[in-house]
């Protein structure tokens, strides 16, 4: 009733000549806009109205050719060169290892004779040790540094067999041929001589390398990596180089 009314006092006849045609126009355009919503809310507005865009054929794109691998002559001729360096520098390390490694082998078991040879010494009387000192000695005056010439000396000395019974002279003998030839087991020398501060007492001394096994303040300048030097001076000190052992025996 109210809508009659509105359509009524809206459309009246002064504004609208025509206005039954109005009116009929004006409800079949809401009508078909109502049918058009509806349609809208059950089909998506793309599958209806818009067609899918054809796919484009795409021309297959040529591959391109791998590039080539490997390693030019100059760089070969710098790698080989960079490991020469790198395998001398390991040679040289492992050599000095190995010197390092006898050196210390040496040591200890020349530390080892001096102890046991210190022990028997102290059991000697003064001429027993002059006799020891003498025969020593004699060994290392005619060899020098020459380790082969050492082991013709030491030859020398007679093996004295002191286990049923041995003069006293024999026994410092078999102490003199045992020290040698012990040392001679580890290409070393062995001396025994009377200390500088007291010529009392008996210094023994174990050199191995090119070191003699004697005491001198001669310093020697010619030679190189301790070369035929003296093991050490008349005060105790050792000389540059040496590769030696001097224990006082008390």
């Amino acid at each position: 009733m109210h809508t009659q009314r509105f359509y009524k006092q809206s459309f009246s006849s002064q504004s609208f000549p025509n206005q039954n045609f109005f009116i009929q126009n004006f409800y079949a355009t809401s009508f078909y806009l109502k049918n058009l919503c509806v349609k809208f809310s059950h089909h998506s507005f793309s599958q209806s109205f818009i067609k899918p865009r054809a796919k484009r054929f795409k021309k297959p794109q040529a591959k391109p050719q791998a590039k080539q691998a490997g390693f030019s002559l100059l760089e070969v001729l710098v790698a080989l060169l960079v490991f020469s360096f790198a395998a001398l520098g390991m040679m040289a390390l492992y050599l000095r290892a190995g010197q390092t490694t006898h050196h210390a082998a040496t040591y200890a078991h020349m530390a080892s004779l001096i102890a046991a040879q210190n022990e028997a010494v102290r059991l000697m009387t003064d001429e027993q040790k002059r006799h020891y000192a003498n025969l020593l000695s004699a060994v290392n005056q005619q060899a020098a540094s020459d380790l082969s010439a050492y082991r013709a000396a030491a030859s020398a000395l007679k093996a004295q067999d002191c286990q049923a019974s041995c003069a006293p002279n024999e026994l410092v003998a078999a102490y003199a041929y045992q020290a040698a030839h012990t040392a001679l087991a580890h290409d070393a020398r062995f001396n025994a001589v009377f200390c500088a501060d007291n010529p009392k007492q008996l210094c023994l001394i174990a050199a191995w390398g090119q070191t003699q096994a004697i005491i001198s303040d001669t310093v020697r300048t010619d030679v190189q990596d301790g070369a035929g030097v003296a093991c050490a001076f008349g005060d105790g000190r050792y000389h540059q180089g040496a590769q030696c052992i001097v224990v006082k025996s008390y």
